[in-house]
């Protein structure tokens, strides 16, 4: 049942946008397919909740980034907003 999960998920992903609205902001930001892909459109949300600032958007986009460059270290993140007093 998890191969077929993740095989539908593989398909879903490669898949065009179907909303205009999608992909009007895909080429926003200056991507230039002709046809985006699902896989494309959710990288943009990721990435734009990393902007945001969500915690967990920001360490996916880092290990997928540090992925991609190769890099055997992992990244970790210290989350020190939490309102500890250093007095």
């Amino acid at each position: 049942m998890k191969k077929n999960i993740r095989q539908s998920m593989q398909q879903l992903l490669k898949l065009p946008v179907c909303d205009n609205s999608d992909i009007d902001e895909l080429r926003q930001v200056g991507l230039k397919a002709k046809k985006p892909t699902n896989s494309e459109l959710i990288a943009l949300k990721l990435f734009e909740a990393a902007r945001r600032g969500e915690l967990s958007a920001l360490k996916e986009v880092l290990r997928l980034e540090s992925e991609s460059e190769g890099e055997t270290e992992g990244i970790t993140i210290v989350d020190d907003i939490g309102g500890k007093n250093d007095a």
